[in-house]
């Protein structure tokens, strides 16, 4: 392995110092953050060189500085890491001029459009063979005329809504606005039109069947696919507990990895299905009504929640960087060991659990040290940083007793 590695993170936020603490794991290598306000955890961190940037850059300015950190570098092996669509769909779109400078672990534009257009997802998860809810599309591009009107949707409610383009909604701002949205019937859901459509947006919106089930019934999957489309990465991780502040929702913080051999076995499918190549996370969720599998969507990126695949095991920068830095073909790395991963205090994690043998099982790791938050690294020596990660954690409980202070719905 060449170890002349010098991994170059967009962002600046708890991802960003996951995916630079994986890389400098997997290589002992610096790592540059480009950020215009990275985290103290960040900024505080023996290993990360901050490149600071203005808000807001644009396409061309972000260009501009990528190359300045390729001509200030030379000779090492630059790759490109971030954990958001925009910037997934960024390095498609200008990879002809990133690639002669940059390693970029995304898929190509054609393949990240087929993935991330919610409203065509259905039709993916069919030719595959997979199973996803059934599901309508509204299309808000008439929504500025006096007489435009939703559809009637024969959906079985409730249903969840949500943005068939995210880049799209990104672009938007109002007071209502969620990350996904949840209608018990069709006049809750004929109420949240009005907003969107003042708001400017006039792409499309996917409205799902939603399939019943508390944080404990979401699974999560990450692949590597290297650059001949063979699966070099996978694991996956069951969700304790989710973030529920509106804007979050969704978002696990605490995980239990595991193995899903079946689900593995799926989510390649999909991505053989669109020719995939790059790290791919996915969301699914099991049905505790028969225990069936359904597949929600892929992200074009390896996911925020990233260094689960550490915790269980296989460090994913491992097999990329075989893959695009040494031109190598690897034995397939498997994430399989059980494990926490958790970023918040572990007394709160079992508060979650209503299933008697998953928090028996949780617990149980817990006693025996199995847990890793990504943000608490023995390898940083800061007292500052330490400090304010741990003030971090505390600061999810006061959300969650906002935002999600019981359980709610069935579990598994």
């Amino acid at each position: 392995m060449d170890r002349s590695i010098l991994p170059v993170i967009v962002g600046g936020d708890t991802s960003t110092y996951a995916l630079g603490r994986a890389m400098n794991e997997a290589f002992d290598c610096e790592v540059i953050c480009v950020s215009p306000a990275p985290i103290t955890a960040i900024t505080r961190s023996r290993f990360f060189r901050i490149w600071q940037v203005p808000m807001d850059q644009g396409d061309e300015e972000l260009l501009g500085t990528l190359e300045e950190i390729s001509a200030a570098n030379p000779g090492a092996h630059l790759v490109l890491l971030a954990n958001t669509d925009w910037f997934s769909r960024f390095t498609g779109e200008y990879r002809d001029r990133l690639s002669p400078h940059f390693i970029i672990p995304f898929p190509e534009l054609p393949v990240w459009e087929k993935v991330t257009d919610k409203a065509h997802f259905s039709e993916l998860c069919q030719r595959a063979g997979v199973l996803t809810p059934r599901d309508a599309v509204v299309d808000l591009h008439g929504a500025g005329a006096p007489a435009w009107r939703a559809p009637e949707i024969d959906l079985t409610f409730p249903v969840v809504a949500k943005p068939a383009d995210g880049l799209e909604y990104d672009a938007v701002d109002f007071p209502e606005k969620r990350k996904v949205y949840f209608a018990k019937d069709p006049g809750e859901l004929a109420r949240i039109w009005g907003p969107l459509a003042g708001s400017g947006f006039r792409g499309r919106f996917l409205v799902q069947e939603m399939i019943p089930g508390d944080d404990t019934c979401g699974i999560s999957l990450t692949f590597y696919a290297d650059s001949h489309g063979d699966v070099t990465l996978s694991g996956g991780a069951r969700v304790l507990v989710e973030d529920h502040f509106p804007r979050l929702i969704g978002n696990p913080i605490a995980m239990m990895t595991q193995d899903y051999p079946e689900l593995v076995e799926a989510g390649e499918r999909l991505l053989k299905e669109v020719g995939y190549t790059g790290f791919a996370n996915m969301d699914v969720k099991i049905d505790p009504r028969d225990g069936r599998a359904y597949f929600l969507e892929i992200n074009p990126r390896i996911g925020r929640n990233c260094y689960y695949m550490v915790v269980a095991g296989a460090n994913p920068m491992v097999p990329m960087a075989a893959d695009l830095i040494d031109g190598e073909r690897p034995a397939r790395v498997e994430g399989k060991r059980t494990a926490i991963y958790s970023l918040i205090p572990n007394w709160i994690i079992g508060r979650y659990l209503r299933q008697p043998r998953l928090g028996a099982q949780v617990k149980s790791l817990l006693r025996k040290g199995a847990v890793q938050d990504p943000m608490i690294n023995p390898a940083e020596r800061d007292l500052r940083r330490a400090i304010i990660v741990r003030l971090q954690k505390l600061n999810y409980v006061r959300k969650l007793r906002r935002y999600y202070p019981r359980p709610v719905g069935q579990y598994i």
